[in-house]
Formats: C-alpha cells, sequence, structure tokens
C-alpha cells in the first residue's frame, strides 16, 4: 500500500471499546486475548485540551484509559476507556449499547489534511481536543455505516511517551503467539453494500476491496448458536487493506436474506462489529475459548477457511472472530 498523508487507511492504528469496569476489562482481556500489559492512566478532557462536544465548548470529561500492544509485532493498540458518569458521548454509548467496540483510531502526520477528506464528505465531529502538540477528533461515521472514527496527531514526545506507556516490563508474559499477537481484522456490518463500500474507499482511502458473493451452508458445516443450519444464507463481503503497509484489513458484511448477520444488525445496529484473529490452528484457540466460558454464535468448516464468531458481549469485548485459513490445493 502506497503511504499518502491525505489517506486515512494506512494510518489505521487502534481499536477501542468503552467499558464499565476497567479492572475487570483488564482481567478479560489478559486471559482471554493474552495481553500481558496494559499502561494506565486517568486524564480530563477539559478546558486545557481546548475540549469541545458536537462543536460546543464543555466543561469535560474524566476517563480511565489503558492501552496495549495488538498484531503482529504489537505494531496496533487495543485502547480501553471507562468514562465518569455524565453528559458526555462515552457515556452515551454505554447507556445506549452497553459496553463494547467504539471507534478505531488513525495517527496521522498532519491533521488537518487527514481529516478534510471526512469534513467534506460531511462527517461531523463528536468531540475535538488540542493540547501539549497533539490535536485529534472522534467523527461520527454512522451516517455512512462506519461507526465512529478518532483522527489524531501527536507530539513527537507524546507518542514516545505513549509507546513507553504500552511496552510490557521486563519478565512480563510471552506476546508471541496468543491471541493478541493473532489480531489482523476489524469488521463492520451494513445494511446496504455499495455505498458503505463506496465511502470507505473515498473517504477512508481503501483503494482495492475484493468483493465477492459468499453462501454460507450445505454443503458446509455451517453452524448458528450450536445448530446446523439447513438451507444456505447469503451476503456480500469486501476486504481491503489497512494499517502499516497494508497488513491488516477492513471487512465489509452484508446479508442477503434474513440470517444471523441481519439478526445481529437488528440488535446492535450497523457499523463496527467485531475484531478478527487470523491463527494457525483454529481448533486450539477456539478451545481456549470455550474454556474461558465463551460460545460462538457462527461456526463455519469450509474448504478453504474454518472459523467462528465468538459471543464477547457479556463481557463488555462485542465479538471476536477465530479465524484458520486452509491452502488450496492446484486445480
Amino acid at each position: 500500500m502506497d503511504v499518502h498523508s491525505d489517506l486515512l487507511a494506512p494510518y489505521l492504528c487502534q481499536v477501542s471499546y468503552v467499558v464499565r469496569d476497567m479492572d475487570a476489562a483488564q482481567r478479560w482481556f489478559r486471559r482471554v486475548l493474552g495481553i500481558p500489559h496494559f499502561g494506565t492512566f486517568e486524564t480530563f478532557l477539559g478546558p486545557d485540551y481546548n475540549f469541545r462536544m458536537r462543536a460546543r465548548a464543555h466543561p469535560g470529561i474524566r476517563i480511565k484509559v489503558a492501552m496495549a500492544r495488538l498484531g503482529a509485532r504489537g505494531a496496533y493498540e487495543l485502547e480501553l476507556i471507562e468514562p465518569e458518569r455524565g453528559d458526555n458521548i462515552y457515556d452515551e454509548f454505554l447507556e445506549q449499547h452497553g459496553p463494547g467496540l467504539h471507534h478505531v483510531a488513525c495517527v496521522v502526520p498532519d491533521f488537518e489534511r487527514a481529516s478534510a477528506p471526512v469534513r467534506a464528505a460531511g462527517m461531523l465531529p463528536l468531540i475535538e481536543f488540542e493540547n501539549n502538540g497533539a490535536r485529534g477528533a472522534y467523527f461520527d461515521l454512522r451516517p455512512e455505516g462506519g461507526s465512529v472514527l478518532e483522527i489524531v496527531q501527536y507530539s513527537k514526545a507524546m507518542a514516545d511517551g505513549l509507546e513507553k506507556l504500552k511496552s510490557p516490563p521486563a519478565g512480563a508474559p510471552e506476546y508471541g503467539g496468543t491471541l493478541a499477537s493473532h489480531f489482523f481484522q476489524v469488521g463492520y456490518l451494513a445494511p446496504a453494500f455499495d455505498p458503505v463500500v463506496d465511502f470507505f474507499k473515498r473517504v477512508i482511502g481503501i483503494e482495492r476491496f475484493v468483493e465477492i458473493d459468499v453462501a454460507l451452508g450445505p454443503p458446509d458445516d455451517v453452524k448458528v448458536k450450536g445448530k446446523a443450519i439447513p438451507r444456505p444464507f447469503q451476503q456480500k463481503v469486501a476486504m481491503g487493506p489497512a494499517g502499516v503497509n497494508g497488513e491488516n484489513e477492513i471487512e465489509i458484511i452484508t446479508p442477503l436474506d434474513d440470517n444471523i448477520y441481519r439478526q445481529m444488525i437488528a440488535e446492535r445496529g450497523p457499523g463496527i462489529h467485531h475484531i478478527s484473529c487470523r491463527v494457525p490452528d483454529y481448533d486450539r484457540y477456539a478451545a481456549h475459548m470455550r474454556e474461558c466460558g465463551i460460545s460462538p454464535v457462527l461456526e463455519m468448516d469450509l474448504p478453504a477457511f474454518k472459523g467462528a464468531y465468538f459471543d464477547c458481549r457479556s463481557a463488555g469485548a462485542s465479538y471476536i472472530e477465530i479465524a484458520q485459513y486452509r491452502p488450496q490445493a492446484a486445480a
């Protein structure tokens, strides 16, 4: 992927969850994803940050934040945010949806240039902040099926400080081989396929989507909530590269008939839905999820793929997909 500062996709670096109980959430992510270390801090986003919510000055929000490494080589970031109760977008999210996936973030070299396409598309900032060489905003992409996107520019000192914060200390458990180290995808559900794919191309800068029609079900082994489905169901899927060197992926799924994906949209609404971990041995990691008391809602055993979506909503972690891609014999 060619990196240009006026495209956002190459700078995707973070998935962020809003939680009600920071300590419980960290314990869960350590146990399930194998994250060895969270760097934590509290901050007050107020007048010192020129803090604005929905384009108006705001007295401020106190939040607890935890950051950890994610993905191959720890190049990406998992963030947890616990807000104070009150008039703020995080508490609104908890009241409307409960804890779970809230936004993705792009750390960019030039905030004005990177955010220009989003503003030009009519997307409005939910919050804006600026302090000590950092400038950022959360843009509300929900009208286009994209949930919330944070765009932020850090000073070198702040970027170095955050890298140090999330770096495990000496003696921390091994990171390699954990589910966290296999993170590779952020998935979205969309009722309408073409407009959302077009938006991600134009505004987010994903230049190359692979678009396919997928039928899941017989003769392949597909189960929904533990029961084999009697007939195939249909969906359109788009997958495009994002993140450093295009190593990670954005996925967009649109159900074409009444199936589990449509039910998920009805439960939570469209937008950001899951993260996916691409693993070398599905059975091993699926057994780990089950040992943690987490059940799959959709299981797929196909010639080229074996995987499942595990329902982590009770822990405030939305859905996590475990995916193994099988090599195909040459025709």
